[in-house]
């Protein structure tokens, strides 16, 4: 819902190093440099592991989607040559935790699996509508 207001920027993180990335990036931006802007951000209050911030995805948390970590498959299972090379996995929020475990699972069954954490949809959203547009343009011309 929040996604339809023009000046909110919705988050969904699923770790805490993404919170202070986000948290740090709102006060900056709303505070510092005075844009008409305001953040959302959705928490749930659930134990499980934090894990680091990989490094150097700080812009990439901002812009809404990072690679969280990659899971080369096992060479003791698997499908041999004929199965996928590689898949990637979306998830955010609270729901990252059960992406992470379904990416163990398939490398032990042969397949690279590469998870992202797509942390802000409406961004997304924004940027796959505009890429289209612009492929839209191109083809009329």
């Amino acid at each position: 819902m929040a996604a339809t207001i023009p000046n909110c920027k919705a988050y969904d993180p699923a770790f805490a190093g993404e919170m202070a990335v986000i948290v740090d990036h709102g006060m900056r931006e709303m505070l510092v440099e005075q844009k008409d802007v305001f953040h959302n951000v959705t928490l749930v209050n659930e134990n499980y592991a934090q894990p680091d911030l990989p490094a150097g995805a700080e812009s990439d948390v901002i812009r809404g989607c990072y690679k969280f970590n990659s899971y080369p498959h096992s060479s003791d299972g698997g499908y041999g040559h004929y199965s996928l090379k590689e898949v990637t996995l979306l998830g955010s929020g609270t729901i990252l935790t059960e992406v992470v475990k379904a990416a163990h699972l398939l490398a032990a069954q042969g397949v690279d699996v590469v998870d992202a954490n797509a942390i802000v949809k409406a961004a997304q959203s924004r940027q796959a509508i505009t890429a289209q547009e612009v492929a839209t343009l191109d083809d009329e011309a």
